[in-house]
């Protein structure tokens, strides 16, 4: 009887256990560990090596190796309360190697991995967070969510390449929030079919996913506060945002409410946005939503919606298609708006007779732009959009250009090439000389339009901003191909602009940058792609009188000249390669930089010295050579005294 007892015993055992869901880890490679983490919190985890034959609590300290690839680990814990209790009362698994994980989380709280209800808010907080090691996510069957649930749960976890199902349909506040944040290698997003969302349901969940390329469909038409709030922030593979089918934006009186505040940042490819929504309603909901995308694309929106373009609108340079015709509309004109009451703006040429257009009505009816004509914005905010044919550009032979004159303040935005095509979306330069001095001595211009060309022509923005004294920002140029003279004097004399636009060509053409900058007194930043100066041609008395300190950000492998032909003397120079670069100013042809623990110095001739900022002594070292490496004991604040000069630096 008592055989028959244990036989009875050992076949249920073996019954539930084969019954049961357990999260389970693989080994995907030999000596894979795994042990967990117990912040301010106990909760009940226990393993089996043996398909659950025998279990073994599992405590923090523990590492449990799976010695060989295939070996399993099962998992399982009794916490009807939930595994994880508050942000600051969790537990998270720790990994080495390479594993993945399969099998219901749930196992975690009833034993077994039937449950579809998650317990209790953040259940299973910052579960795997951080876990570099995991290749493969659980099963997440749950169907009934808690508040934070899965906040954090794979944040960090850089070999996850694929998302689990999320199966709810109802979900609590914060509960998918960064929840993938930082999975670099993730590829494929999970469907999220709920249509009732909570706050900041989805708040951050993709953030820095590189490789997402496609975002998951969004059918919720009701929105709840900072629901998509940084949801694709700094997704730089995906070229789509998912359609927003919501036709009205939530009033909210915190900005920090907004539903699409930085949801698609830095999304660098991003270049097709459709919404359905027709009313901006303040720009509180779309902070920084299109920050860093595309320089062009197109964007899919209702009639209604008021054209307007920027960071928090539809982003400048974009083709804009209405979702109300059956055959779309582009319309990415050249822009001005007035600042100031009573703002006006005209044309001026000699020779040559362009074909220019204007609209104060949104694009209802068009007006030619004759010499002599001065065009009234007689309120701060009112608009005319500007078009026109000239397939031969706007200028020739640097003398019969066309330029505009303005009074008052005004910003310029959308595409400068609706003065070509008509309609802003062509990119590319149809001719020498094409935009030469278009807004040259335009004192009243306070923001530039958008230059999305990538392919150029020779002269073709020579001297396009130069006396533009109220400009503040210059527009991208995302040209990596240039031409002779393309950007000679185009920024000449801009005295109130700090910062240059990146200059991200590698290869320099004949004069391209000639007195790009001169007399920009208060510029203090530029940034270049290029490694080498080749002459002074490409160069010359670019950066003549421009402000007396400032950052250069430069490859590693450019040579570090000085002078008004090469890095503005008394700058800081910085490497684009790095986080640190060198930090402070080099008026000489001695370079200092850092990475990681260690301090280089490139052509001293005489004695280095490295001391802390206690002004200890840490290394010394005598009779000078060309190319010098230092490691120092600790991060922190160095000076380095190369002959008579002292450089500070940070590591």
């Amino acid at each position: 009887m008592k055989r028959i007892a244990s036989l009875i015993i050992m076949l249920c055992v073996f019954c539930i256990s084969n019954a049961a869901n357990y999260l389970t880890f693989t080994a995907e490679e030999d000596g894979s560990t795994f042990g967990i983490l117990n912040k301010n919190n106990n909760p009940d985890v226990q393993y089996s090596l043996d398909g659950g034959e025998t279990w073994t609590a599992l405590a923090a300290g523990d590492t449990i190796t799976l010695v060989h690839k295939g070996d399993k680990a099962l998992l399982r814990g009794n916490n009807p309360e939930g595994f994880s209790k508050r942000s600051n009362k969790y537990s998270s698994f720790t990994m080495t190697g390479k594993i993945a994980a399969s099998g219901s989380v749930m196992s975690l709280i009833d034993g077994t991995g039937e449950t579809l209800v998650v317990p209790a808010d953040y259940c299973f907080y910052s579960l795997f967070s951080g876990c570099t090691s995991l290749t493969q996510a659980p099963e997440l069957p749950a169907t009934t969510l808690a508040e934070s649930c899965y906040r954090y749960m794979f944040e960090g976890c850089t070999s996850l390449t694929q998302a689990p199902e999320l199966p709810a349909t109802t979900l609590a506040d914060y509960c998918y929030q960064y929840m993938f944040s930082g999975c670099t290698s993730l590829t494929q997003a999970p469907e999220l079919p709920a249509t009732t969302l909570a706050e900041s349901c989805y708040n951050g969940m993709f953030w820095g996913c590189t490789s997402l390329t496609q975002a998951p469909e969004l059918p919720a038409t009701t929105l709840a506060e900072a629901c998509y709030y940084d949801m694709f922030r700094n997704c730089t593979s995906l070229t789509q945002a998912p359609a927003l089918p919501a036709t009205t934006l939530p009033t909210v009186s915190n900005v920090k409410g907004g539903c699409y505040l930085f949801m698609f940042s830095g999304c660098t490819s991003l270049s097709r946005i459709r919404v359905s929504f027709d009313d901006w309603n303040d720009g509180l909901h779309t902070l920084e939503w299109v920050k860093d995308v595309a320089p062009a694309g197109t964007f899919i929106c209702p009639k209604t919606l008021a054209l307007e373009y920027g960071i928090r609108r539809i982003p400048e340079g974009w083709t804009v298609q209405y979702i109300d015709d059956t055959v779309a509309v582009v319309s990415n004109y050249l822009t001005f708006t007035a600042e100031e009451d009573g703002s006006t703006f005209g044309i001026a040429y000699n020779y040559l007779t362009p074909d220019v257009q204007y609209s104060l009505n949104g694009g209802e009816t068009w007006t030619e732009l004759a010499v002599g004509d001065t065009i009234l914005l007689a309120k701060k905010g009112d608009k005319a959009h500007i078009r026109g044919y000239n397939e031969g550009g706007l200028g020739s032979n640097g003398k019969d250009d066309v330029h505009f004159v303005m009074t008052g303040a005004i910003a310029a935005s959308g595409s400068v090439m609706s003065l070509i095509d008509g309609s802003g979306s062509s990119t590319e330069i149809p001719c020498s000389y094409c935009f030469i001095e278009l807004f040259s001595g335009c004192t009243s211009l306070t923001q530039a339009p958008a230059l999305p060309v990538t392919t150029l022509a020779f002269r073709c923005y020579d001297g396009m901003f130069s006396g533009c004294t109220s400009l503040t920002q210059a527009p991208e140029l995302p040209a990596t191909t240039l031409a002779d003279f393309c950007y000679y004097e185009m920024f000449k004399g801009c005295t109130r602009l700090t910062q240059a636009p990146e200059l991200p060509a590698t290869t320099l053409a004949n004069c391209c940058y000639n007195f790009m900058f001169s007399g920009c007194t208060n510029l203090s930043e530029i940034r270049v792609a290029f490694v080498e100066w080749k002459k002074e041609d490409n160069t010359h008395f670019w950066v003549e009188n421009v402000a007396p300190t400032g950052t250069f950000y430069c490859p590693k492998a450019l040579p570090l000249e000085y002078g008004l032909d090469r890095i503005p003397e008394g700058w800081t120079v910085k490497y684009i390669e790095e986080g640190t670069g060198v930090n402070d100013a080099v008026s000489s042809e001695i370079a200092v930089w850092t990475e990681g623990n260690t301090i280089y110095i490139r052509d001293s001739e005489g004695d280095v010295e490295v001391y802390d900022m206690l002004g200890r002594l840490i290394v010394s070292k005598r009779n000078g050579q060309e190319n010098i490496q230092i490691s120092v004991p600790q991060k922190g604040i160095y000076v380095v005294k190369v002959g008579t000069e002292t450089h500070k630096v940070v590591l």
